[in-house]
């Protein structure tokens, strides 16, 4: 890994952060209850100890198939470069932790460009493009 880069897994005091990040992008904060374990099961990359950006893996009932979803990033880290590498290392380690567990597809919902672009840098490829995501919530 590049020197200053770490990971680990996130955890239940990291929601409130996350929450900041979902806000500042204009994202709607994710219910806690709606990440996996309630957000300790996902992935912090940090950068000489400060958090840039978390993703959360969610296994489905088939044994192969995974999805990758809410990438966030910290809006305080300006550095672009520093950023990006993040999200590699995000997506490096998310990609390992899943074909650990027996992943052979992950699949992930993007609208933003420079996530795309970055997804396909790192290996992944589009599916359908222009579709309109739909969600029915309970709550």
């Amino acid at each position: 890994m590049e020197t200053g880069f770490t990971t680990r897994g996130t955890a239940i005091k990291d929601y409130p952060i996350l929450c900041e990040w979902w806000k500042f992008w204009k994202w709607t904060p994710i219910p806690q209850e709606v990440l996996p374990d309630y957000g300790r099961n996902g992935i912090m990359v940090q950068y000489n100890g400060e958090n840039v950006v978390a993703g959360f893996i969610y296994a489905t009932s088939s044994p192969v198939l995974f999805h990758f979803e809410w990438i966030i990033s910290n809006p305080e880290i300006k550095d672009r470069s520093i950023r990006k590498k993040a999200k590699q290392i995000l997506l490096e380690k998310a990609s390992d932790a899943i074909k650990k567990s027996g992943g052979k597809i992950i699949y992930t919902s993007l609208k933003n460009e420079a996530l795309i672009n970055d997804f396909e840098e790192n290996g992944f490829v589009k599916g359908s493009t222009k579709c309109t995501e739909m969600i029915k919530s309970l709550y």
